[in-house]
């Protein structure tokens, strides 16, 4: 009789700890999927305000003109990285000094610098990755003494 009260016990302490466990997993993912999302809801909402400013006939280079910000890198060559290349590259008084990214990505004739490289001073290093300023801003901090400055400053920082 002990004997089936022991297992008895012993299978209910396994599947709570069980049920714990796949909730505390659950949870995790969950809260990696909501991660996800707001990413691509703050990215959707950048590039709802790039659209609206372009239909103005507002121009980026506004932003970097007001500023002081001739000479600029773009930190994140992906998808928006590429494309403020694009809207900048051929602008009067805006130069891109270079690109940073993990990978060496190639992007036109802009030359792309990591981490680990040396980064030279530039007026502004606009960072693309806006779900992940803080961290990126505290990294670049360390490299260099140019300002720092994230693509949703640019684009929200242009009057409508």
């Amino acid at each position: 009789m002990k004997r089936k009260i022991a297992i008895a016990i012993s299978f209910a302490v396994g599947v709570i700890s069980g049920i714990g466990f796949m909730r505390n997993r659950m949870k995790k993912e969950l809260h990696i999927k909501s991660m996800k999302i707001n990413k691509f809801k703050g990215y959707y909402s950048l590039l709802v305000q790039w659209f609206e400013l372009r239909q103005k006939g507002k121009k980026l280079e506004q932003f970097f003109i007001e500023n002081g910000y001739q000479v600029i890198a773009i930190y994140g060559m992906g998808e928006l990285g590429k494309c403020l290349y694009e809207e900048l590259k051929d602008i009067q008084g805006v130069e891109i000094k270079y690109g940073i990214d993990q990978e060496s990505a190639y992007c036109g004739e802009l030359e792309i610098r990591s981490l680990d490289d040396l980064l030279p001073d530039v007026d502004a290093i606009i960072v693309t990755p806006i779900f992940a300023y803080n961290e990126i801003e505290e990294i670049l901090r360390q490299k260099t003494h140019s300002s720092i400055v994230s693509l949703d400053d640019v684009l929200y920082g242009i009057d409508c």
